[in-house]
């Protein structure tokens, strides 16, 4: 792939570069934890947001809402995006009669909206944010513009701005957002630590994959940073399953990727020295510390996994095997006050039976069997760090926005070269 000239860019769109960036400011400037802005001042923003990529910059929206979501969603602070998925829905809906690409949506995804929404309104007589957030994704899938062949990197841009501006703001305030875990050792976070962590993995996966593209000197040098202050970040948090999703993630780019070797070797040998002196420095103490102090269970998810399975299985008639109890009754399953799964795969199979599971599997591996053989290890490098992180937490049948624009994002790498059979004449 072509490497992206930041030049030509910059000289093109200077004006809303400027424009955007001095929305991130506001986005950030907010501080408040307890209260959010003003609904006047959030509608504002909203249509200080929208109306510029209406108007001119319509296939901007994938890559500017992606960047600008996952800051709002994972800041630490209310800030001026709303946190109502319907919103979007119908922002981008509108946004769709603007639209003159011309494509054919994954059937899968289709599928899954019915099929989820239906089991849904059954059994909680209400649509969830898994639904909302597929909906988004799929009218997000109309703004990306394929045939630009740079679009994926400007998509890859976003979610490492949005993670690495979250890192600095959480490195910036580790005293107040730190607490103390025991003997000695604190741990930073505003938003749950797993969720943080593997929100904030999606950038540091598209800095290493990025280090392996070619790319000029200055961008490879800021590839490299990203990686070095979003790692740092991650060590102070301390979620284990995220930095194992990010270390399978990035064992996979080893050995798929098509660069020489001897490229592979010196990323391997400075990722070593790199953990070492991070290890020398004391960054890796709180970390090892968690792995010590696990009692076995995963920090209760076996026992958690358990539970669930164990009732779903021996307590459910033959309707609810097939389809499941919908995502608010399965949270309650097999706990009096609910509990969450920590894992998307028994999470689909819970809530939306053995027919959920089956179309879960199916959504997860669509971009590995319909990628070309050029994109294929970035295909297969994030669908990896997707599932591994779906192990661990269950920000799918949670509908957390950020995991569906990632998978959007996989999904422009194996529809880039399929464009043939899914752009429509």
């Amino acid at each position: 792939m072509n490497s992206i000239n930041l030049n030509k860019i910059s000289n093109t769109y200077i004006l809303p570069i400027i424009y955007y960036i001095g929305l991130i400011i506001v986005l950030i400037s907010w501080e408040n934890t307890e209260i959010a802005p003003n609904i006047i001042y959030r509608s504002i923003y909203l249509i200080a947001f929208f109306l510029p990529l209406y108007l001119k910059y319509l296939n901007w929206t994938p890559i500017l809402l992606t960047c600008f979501y996952i800051i709002s969603s994972t800041g630490y602070a209310y800030n001026y995006f709303p946190t109502e998925l319907y919103i979007y829905v119908i922002i981008l809906f509108l946004g769709l009669f603007l639209n003159k690409n011309k494509l054919k949506l994954p059937y899968i995804i289709i599928i899954m909206i019915i099929y989820i929404s239906v089991i849904d309104l059954i059994n909680n007589l209400k649509i969830e944010n898994i639904s909302y957030s597929l909906i988004i994704i799929t009218f997000l899938f109309y703004f990306v513009d394929y045939k630009k062949i740079d679009i994926q990197k400007k998509i890859s841009f976003s979610f490492i701005i949005a993670s690495l501006l979250i890192s600095i703001l959480l490195v910036l305030n580790v005293s107040k957002f730190s607490y103390n875990y025991g003997y000695g050792f604190e741990r930073v976070s505003w938003n749950d630590e797993n969720y943080f962590s593997t929100i904030v993995g999606m950038g540091l996966m598209c800095s290493i994959v990025g280090l392996f593209e070619k790319n000029n000197k200055k961008i490879k040098l800021f590839f490299i940073l990203s990686i070095i202050l979003i790692f740092i970040s991650l060590l102070f948090v301390g979620s284990r399953g995220a930095l194992l999703a990010i270390s399978l993630g990035t064992l996979i780019i080893l050995f798929v990727s098509k660069i020489k070797n001897k490229y592979k070797f010196l990323f391997a040998t400075f990722l070593i020295l790199f953990i070492f002196l991070l290890y020398n420095k004391g960054f890796l103490d709180f970390l090892l510390f968690r792995i010590k102090q696990d009692d076995g269970t995963g920090s209760g998810r076996l026992s958690i996994w358990e539970v669930k399975l164990n009732y779903f299985i021996n307590n459910s008639n033959f309707f609810h095997l097939l389809t499941g109890y919908g995502n608010e009754k399965g949270f309650l399953l097999g706990f009096q006050n609910g509990k969450g799964f920590h894992n998307d795969f028994i999470a689909f199979l819970v809530n939306y039976g053995f027919i959920g599971l089956l179309l879960f599997i199916t959504f997860l591996t669509y971009p590995i069997r319909k990628v070309s053989s050029q994109n294929r290890w970035k295909v297969i490098v994030f669908s990896i760090y997707f599932i591994s992180c779906s192990l661990t937490i269950e920000p799918i049948t949670a509908g957390r926005l950020p995991y569906f624009l990632f998978y959007l994002y996989i999904l422009t790498l194996s529809i880039n070269k399929e464009k043939k059979s899914l752009i429509k004449k």
